[in-house]
């Protein structure tokens, strides 16, 4: 597809788009997904969710030796896994496609417990006070009692939720395909305020300080005042955003699928640099040290200048990348659609260890 021809695209062509990647890769619980989980470090261990249906926990100490793998019978998986699992006091939190929510035990991998909602779980977990937040293709958004998995409260939220909640200071924010983003009391799960988007929200929220940004698939990122949902300022791409903002120092990274990367001054949205690249991006863009990490749906890894966007290294993983990235001990760490892990040098780019099944 050319440039001129994707420019002008509509909102209902992006989720008819964004709904085939979905079945295309086997979202539903009864078809073999795939899924692009992405990758979490704790302790020593890297967690990730395999093509195969398997949560993975894989020895960094060993030198990406894999030290167990959930569900351990061969014959079954939980239908693909497409958020980036979270580690908290011992335990692995995870959704999957199988409509449930696991809590695993970190070091051996056995099941703690699980939870079932009425959909696919396609985002991230959010751990805070002891409880275990999450959104579901059912339309709700979860609070667990994390040691047990007790339902402590559900809101409706009227659309499909495909992106990862966030807390903050007690809140919890999360945002749904019916163009809405809801503030939420994290103990009660009250409706605090809701914002209309004028696209759909598929990306997660970012909250800094007093603000919160999050992009929608109208190309439009958000500034929103944190404690009262009000717009402060507004900024359009030509095409939409899949992946969740960054920030540093002042400044708004956000990636988009129309192949560029900005970088907004946060107070106001205004453009300090952007860059065009090879393609989509659909995984949030990484600060790692002096760097932003962005990798685009080809496969191609690029860090950046967070000054400027001058291009510092490339490498590529020669498959396509979907899954969030995510950075440990001077380590940027990458999986590829075809299951491989890379752990890259986040000054250099260069590969320091390759894990693959």
């Amino acid at each position: 597809m050319t440039t001129g021809r994707i420019k002008g695209l509509g909102l209902a062509f992006l989720l008819i788009l964004a709904l085939g990647i979905f079945l295309g890769a086997g979202c539903t619980p009864s078809s073999s997904a795939t899924g692009w989980s992405g990758p979490v470090v704790s302790g020593g261990t890297l967690y990730v969710g395999s093509g195969k249906g398997k949560i993975l926990a894989v020895d960094l100490s060993g030198g990406g030796a894999k030290k167990w793998e959930f569900p351990t019978n061969s014959k079954k998986d939980v239908k693909g896994i497409y958020g980036t699992p979270v580690v908290a006091e011992g335990t692995v939190y995870v959704g999957a496609n199988d409509f449930h929510l696991y809590a695993l035990d970190a070091n051996t991998g056995e099941l703690r417990w699980s939870f079932k909602t009425g959909g696919p779980i396609i985002g991230s977990p959010e751990v805070a006070e002891g409880k275990v937040y999450f959104g579901s293709s059912d339309g709700k958004v979860y609070a667990l009692d994390a040691q047990n998995g007790g339902k402590q409260w559900e809101f409706s939220a009227g659309g499909k939720i495909w992106s990862s909640p966030l807390w903050s200071q007690g809140t919890i924010y999360a945002s749904s395909i019916n163009h809405k983003l809801y503030a939420l009391d994290g103990t009660s799960g009250a409706k605090k305020w809701e914002f209309t988007a004028q696209g759909a929200l598929t990306a997660s929220p970012l909250v800094q300080g007093e603000r919160l940004y999050v992009g929608d698939f109208s190309g439009r990122l958000y500034g929103l005042d944190v404690a009262s949902g009000r717009l402060l300022w507004t900024f359009k791409d030509e095409k939409g955003f899949w992946a969740a903002p960054s920030t540093g120092d002042g400044v708004i990274y956000v990636a988009s699928l129309d192949s560029q990367v900005y970088a907004l001054d946060a107070a106001t949205g205004e453009v300090r640099w952007s860059l065009v690249i090879g393609g989509p991006i659909r995984a949030t863009p990484l600060v790692v040290g002096s760097a932003l990490v962005v990798v685009e749906e080809n496969g191609k890894v690029l860090g950046l200048d967070l000054g400027m966007g001058k291009e510092l290294w490339s490498f590529a993983t020669g498959t396509q990348v979907l899954a969030p990235l995510s950075a440990a001990d001077g380590l940027v760490y990458v999986r590829a659609k075809d299951d491989s892990l890379y752990a890259l040098d986040s000054v250099v780019g260069q590969v320091r260890w390759r894990f693959s099944e």
